[in-house]
């Protein structure tokens, strides 16, 4: 389930394995070529990044999908609440096959005409919008590192559960920005869907709006 257009409209570790690879006979000017590929890699490959809203008690949405309790959410300063920058360095799109049903539901245009969309489902979708989208129905893991390795900008997650799940799975997200909204919803769809393993993050930014929609982004911290 995607709420980020919703928002929008509404309101050390790499070191660590490297010098534990090269604590052999490697040769000096080697380990440091070796290391220097490492890092360029790193820095260059695109990463994912979660952008979503949440209740206080973590959930994305009610249990039939209703975003009511986030378009509802006062936004009197027409605040888009950092998506346009965000956007601004994004290429391609990643959203559920529920999430895409969902958009077209939603009285908005479609929003991520300048991106390239890739809609993650088990079934085949009929794409009715003349837009740059894809749907990848086999392979997802391998299709999105393909995505990843590609040269460009980041990728953005909006959701839902099931592909979120499924991508902190395989540790594949490098970066989430949580919206929480100061509701209680009681129950419906969890912004993290159990099971995944355990991971470490650390807060690059906080950052509290006049409506009461605090923001915190997150960067994983790499093992």
């Amino acid at each position: 389930m995607c709420n980020a257009h919703a928002i929008y409209k509404y309101g050390v570790g790499l070191l660590v394995s490297f010098f534990g690879y090269t604590s052999t006979s490697m040769p000096e000017q080697c380990k440091f070529h070796t290391f220097l590929f490492y890092i360029i890699e790193y820095l260059i490959m695109k990463k994912i990044k979660l952008y979503i809203a949440s209740t206080i008690d973590g959930y994305i949405a009610t249990s039939d999908g209703d975003l009511d309790w986030l378009r509802e959410f006062p936004n009197s300063e027409k605040s888009d609440f950092g998506y346009k920058n965000f956007m601004s360095g994004i290429d391609a799109v990643l959203i559920g096959g529920q999430t895409y049903r969902s958009l077209l539901c939603m009285d908005v245009v479609w929003p991520y005409k300048s991106k390239t969309t890739y809609i993650i489902s088990r079934k085949p979708i009929d794409i009715k919008i003349d837009c740059d989208i894809y749907n990848i129905t086999k392979n997802a893991i391998e299709e999105i590192a393909k995505i990843k390795n590609e040269e460009g900008g980041d990728i953005a997650l909006f959701g839902g559960g099931i592909l979120t799940k499924m991508l902190l799975q395989h540790d594949m997200i490098d970066e989430m920005t949580i919206s929480t909204i100061p509701i209680l919803l009681g129950g419906g769809i969890s912004l993290f869907p159990v099971y995944f393993p355990t991971s470490s993050w650390y807060i690059e930014k906080t950052e509290l709006f006049k409506n009461g929609l605090m923001q915190t982004v997150y960067r994983k911290v790499s093992e």
